[in-house]
């Protein structure tokens, strides 16, 4: 999949912290969105957006966490929180209530224009797990992921004011600035399980952070766009 030519299929990991931060749903980062998405539909192209747990999924697991549950058991709620937040995105482009969120890759074969999904399928794993999962089923070598992190960094920039943002960078290059294992709730720009499923299969992704106009801009081929490209070969190459 390249970003600029005609009839595009685009793969979305959108991170539940832009649908739904802080305070409760981002109607205004959704209205624009939707704009943006229709209008690309509407000139050929298509899209997979699997929609992450954000905020609620965070409050839940903290809640839980208290209670003495387990990292399986809030991995669930959070697949949980996925599932309502793409609820809110695909009623907001206008599904019918009865539209399917919680799909498993195998069965998002289609001719629809436009698939929105729930990211939670099974503990252990987030929203770009299945971001990754879905571009492999369908035949797509990028997935854009769009979140609260605008670009990747030579370390994490709240705790390291050395560090630099990155235009571009090796998957192994990558997977040795974030966390080994995956945790419920760990914020990173892309998850350390989707990142090894991800190299392991000469998937690319792009992050382009919450900015819109930067996501339009990238999904129209503009080449100046503001992010990270992350790429690389297999583990064993």
């Amino acid at each position: 999949m390249s970003s600029n030519s005609s009839n595009n299929t685009y793969v979305l990991s959108l991170g539940g912290s832009l649908v739904a931060p802080d305070g409760g749903p981002n109607v205004d980062f959704l209205e624009k969105f939707r704009s943006i998405v229709r209008s690309s539909v509407a000139a050929g192209n298509r899209f997979y957006i699997i929609v992450g747990g954000g905020n609620p999924a965070r409050e839940y697991q903290s809640a839980l966490k208290s209670l003495g549950g387990s990292d399986k058991i809030l991995d669930h709620i959070g697949i949980f929180a996925t599932h309502f937040n793409a609820y809110l995105v695909a009623l907001a482009f206008d599904f019918p209530p009865e539209h399917k969120v919680v799909l498993k890759v195998e069965k998002l074969l289609g001719d629809a224009d436009l698939h929105i999904t729930g990211a939670g399928l099974e503990p252990g794993q987030s929203s770009d797990t299945v971001a990754i999962q879905t571009a492999l089923q369908i035949g797509a070598s990028t997935v854009i992921n769009l979140s609260n992190i605008k670009q990747v960094y030579t370390a994490d920039p709240d705790v390291d004011k050395s560090a630099t943002p990155l235009a571009n960078l090796s998957w192994s290059e990558y997977i040795n600035i974030i966390p080994n294992e995956w945790q419920p709730g760990l914020s990173t720009p892309f998850d350390p399980v989707a990142s090894r499923l991800a190299m392991n299969n000469n998937i690319n992704v792009v992050v382009l952070g919450s900015d819109l106009d930067n996501f339009s801009s990238y999904i129209n081929g503009n080449k100046n766009f503001l992010g990270t490209v992350i790429s690389g070969n297999k583990l064993n190459d």
